[in-house]
C-alpha cells in the first residue's frame, strides 16, 4: 500500500522570472523531485525576494499544507544590509505559532548575521547547510545543523564527457558587477566562450517588437524604427505592473530556463573559469577542471575545502591578468588526488541528500499523525 502524499510549501522559490538563473532552476527542479520521491507534494511556492510578512493573512488562508520547506541557498547573509535574511529566518516562528506546522531550513549558506537572527533560526525543526563554514558558524551559536551538499549534486548526469573542440574553454559570470564585467572583457580578449548564469528572458511581446524595430532599421524606415523603439519600453512597463494583479505565489514548479543546456555546456568543456557557486558545483559534479573567484560569501572556498581539503583552485580577481597572457597549466587538469576526492564527494552527496529528505519526510509524517 502506497503512503499518502503530504502537501508542503516551499518558501524562497529561486526559480522565478526575476532570477532566470540556471543554478537556481536546477536546485528547484531537484528539490521538487526529491520531495515527491518521499511522498511530499509541493503545492505552494513563495518566491525569492518577496517579503511574506506583508501577506500573512493570505498565507494563512491558503494554508492547505502540513509543513514549510525553506530553500536557503545564498539568501541568509549580511542581514543588516538586506532584509531578505531576516524574513526568511522568521518563517519558522510564524509556522510554529500561527500555522501550527513545522518548518525546515535546507540547502543553505548562512554568513555574517546578527545574534538576533541566529536566535530566530532555532525555531526550525531541522537545519541543513551546504558547506562547513556555515556549519561552524551555527555551531559557534550553539545551533544544531547537518552538512548536506547543494541540491545541484542531486542531478542525474548521464554519459561520458565529450569535449567541444570548437569552444573548449568557458568563462561564467559573478554576482559582483565589477567582476562580471572583468570576466566578460577577459573572454573577449582571449577568445573563450562566455556564459552568464542569469538568462535574459523577455516577454514575447517585447521580443516581437524588437524584431519589428530591427526590420525597420534594415529597410531604412527611420520613422517606424523610432516608433518601435518606444514600444518595447512601454510593453516592459505594463508587463512589470501586471504581476501585481496576479497572486504572489505559485502552485507548481515550471521550468523557466533550460538548466540541462547549461549542464551539457559545463560537461563539454576542458576548463572553466568562474565567479559563481553553482558553476563550481556543476564542475565538480561533471568532473570539469576549473578555477573560481570567491562569491559574496565564503561558500565557494568552503566547498573547495570540503571537497579537496584546500582552496588551491580559488584565485583572486587580480590574478585574471595571468589568464590573458598565459593560461596557468597547473589548473588545466585534475590530479589523481583531486579525481579521487571528487568521486568520493559526488557519491556521498547523493546519499546525504536522500537521507535528508527521508528524515524530513518521516518527521513531517510523525507530526501530522499527532
Amino acid at each position: 500500500m502506497e503512503s499518502r502524499m503530504i502537501n508542503v510549501a516551499i518558501f524562497n522559490d529561486t526559480n522565478t522570472q526575476t532570477t532566470n538563473h540556471y543554478g537556481c532552476s536546477l536546485v528547484m527542479f531537484n528539490l521538487v523531485c526529491k520531495l515527491k520521491k518521499y511522498n511530499l507534494n509541493p503545492t505552494f511556492f513563495w518566491p525569492v525576494g518577496e517579503d511574506w510578512r506583508k501577506n500573512k493573512q493570505l498565507i494563512k488562508d491558503r494554508c492547505k499544507f502540513s509543513a514549510i520547506i525553506v530553500n536557503g541557498e545564498g539568501s541568509i547573509h549580511h542581514n543588516t544590509e538586506s532584509d531578505k535574511a531576516n524574513y526568511l529566518a522568521e518563517i519558522a516562528c510564524y509556522a510554529k505559532s500561527e500555522l501550527k506546522i513545522p518548518a525546515y531550513l535546507i540547502n543553505s549558506t548562512i554568513y555574517q548575521n546578527t545574534p538576533r537572527l541566529y536566535d530566530k533560526l532555532r525555531d526550525f525543526e531541522k537545519i541543513y547547510v551546504r558547506e562547513s563554514s556555515t556549519f561552524n558558524s551555527l555551531k559557534d551559536h550553539r545551533i544544531e545543523a547537518e552538512i548536506v551538499p547543494d541540491l545541484t549534486f542531486a542531478s542525474d548526469i548521464q554519459g561520458n564527457k565529450i569535449i567541444d573542440e570548437v569552444n573548449p574553454y568557458l568563462i561564467t559570470d559573478s554576482t559582483f558587477n565589477n567582476l562580471r564585467s572583468s570576466l566578460q572583457s577577459l573572454s573577449d580578449e582571449i577568445g573563450w566562450e562566455y556564459e552568464s548564469m542569469k538568462v535574459k528572458n523577455e516577454h514575447y511581446l517585447q521580443t516581437f517588437l524588437k524584431r519589428l524595430q530591427k526590420s525597420a532599421n534594415k529597410k531604412n524606415f527611420k520613422m517606424f524604427s523610432r516608433f518601435f523603439s518606444f514600444l518595447p519600453n512601454i510593453s516592459r512597463y505594463f508587463h512589470s505592473k501586471a504581476k501585481y494583479f496576479n497572486k504572489p505565489y505559485a502552485t507548481d514548479y515550471k521550468r523557466i530556463v533550460d538548466h540541462d543546456l547549461f549542464i551539457h555546456k559545463i560537461k563539454s568543456k576542458k576548463f572553466v573559469l568562474t565567479g559563481r557557486f553553482h558553476t563550481v558545483t556543476l564542475c565538480i559534479k561533471t568532473g570539469t577542471p576549473f578555477v573560481a573567484i570567491e562569491s559574496n560569501t565564503p561558500k565557494i572556498s568552503s566547498l573547495l575545502y570540503d571537497v579537496f581539503g584546500s582552496s588551491n583552485r580559488l584565485i583572486h580577481e587580480s590574478e585574471l591578468e595571468r589568464f590573458g597572457s598565459a593560461f596557468p597549466s597547473k589548473y588545466q587538469k585534475f590530479n589523481n588526488v583531486e579525481i579521487e576526492a571528487i568521486q568520493k564527494y559526488n557519491s556521498e552527496a547523493l546519499m546525504k541528500i536522500d537521507q535528508m529528505f527521508e528524515t524530513i519526510a518521516k518527521h513531517i509524517e510523525d507530526v501530522t499523525k499527532n
